[in-house]
């Protein structure tokens, strides 16, 4: 993706995919979107995000990082792939709150 109006497109469409009481529930902010459209979003305790971005099938790709703190390097917790629409909130919720 190229076309920064694409990129943000797609992040905007994965927001909007994402009920608000799971945004509430998962303590969703700050959220960005990348250079190749995926979205980063701030979740729950400090240094901790969601990423989410549409792989090739048209689905999403789900990993909650963590960031270490010093190092600034990034963690994966947790990775889901192939995430469907309707599985999406359900999934990131899943993962956030453990």
């Amino acid at each position: 993706m190229e076309d920064r109006t694409e990129r943000m497109a797609v992040g905007q469409t994965i927001w909007s995919q994402i009920p608000v009481m799971t945004k509430m529930a998962c303590g969703m902010r700050d959220a960005f979107v990348g250079e190749h459209g995926e979205l980063t979003v701030k979740v729950g305790r400090a240094m901790t995000w969601i990423k989410i971005s549409l792989n090739g099938l048209d689905l999403y790709d789900v990993e909650h990082i963590r960031v270490k703190r010093g190092t600034y390097e990034n963690v994966i917790l947790e990775s889901a792939s192939n995430v469907d629409c309707e599985s999406l909130s359900e999934v990131v919720y899943h993962m956030v709150n453990k």
